[in-house]
C-alpha cells in the first residue's frame, strides 16, 4: 500500500484528501479528521510483538519532540486543521518522565476535547492520579 506525502499545498489540491470549508482535514471518503496519533517514543520496557519486535531494540538517544515542541504542533492542528482528539502512544509514553507535562500542555489548548494514551499499564498503579490530574480523559490498555 502507497500513502501520499502530504503537505498544505497537496491537501488542498488533492481531490482525494483535503480540507473543508471549516478548515478541517478530510480523508478520501469525505470523513472529517479530528483526530492526532502521536507516538512519544519508542522506548518500553516490554517486548511486545504489537509494538516492539525483536529486530527493533530500545533507543537510547532516540530523538524525541519537547514538551513545547508536542504543544506547538497540537496547538497549530487545532487552530488551522479542527483537530478536537489527542492519542498518545509509543513505544509506551509512560517511559516518558515529561508525560504529565505533554498531558497539562495539550489539555490546556483551546479545541481540544479529548486526550487519551495506549499503555501497557504497568506504570499506571503509580502515575494515574498524576496523569488524571494533569488532564487526562481515557487509557487505553
Amino acid at each position: 500500500m502507497h500513502l501520499p506525502v502530504l503537505d498544505n499545498d497537496s491537501l488542498t489540491d488533492s481531490p482525494e484528501f483535503g480540507n473543508d470549508e471549516t478548515g478541517a482535514l478530510r480523508d478520501h471518503f469525505g470523513r472529517r479528521i479530528g483526530y492526532l496519533r502521536l507516538s512519544l517514543t519508542s522506548a518500553c520496557a516490554l517486548r511486545c510483538l504489537y509494538c516492539r519486535p525483536e529486530f527493533l531494540d530500545n533507543p537510547r538517544n532516540e530523538t524525541r519532540l519537547t514538551p513545547t515542541e508536542i504543544e506547538r504542533l497540537v496547538g497549530h492542528l487545532a487552530a488551522t486543521q479542527g483537530l478536537r482528539k489527542v492519542r498518545l502512544t509509543g513505544g509506551d509514553p509512560t517511559s516518558r518522565a515529561d508525560l504529565s507535562e505533554i498531558l497539562e500542555r495539550i489539555t490546556a489548548i483551546d479545541g481540544i476535547e479529548d486526550v487519551a494514551i495506549t499503555t501497557h499499564g504497568l506504570m499506571l498503579r503509580h502515575r494515574a492520579a498524576e496523569y488524571a490530574a494533569a488532564g487526562l480523559n481515557r487509557v487505553n490498555i
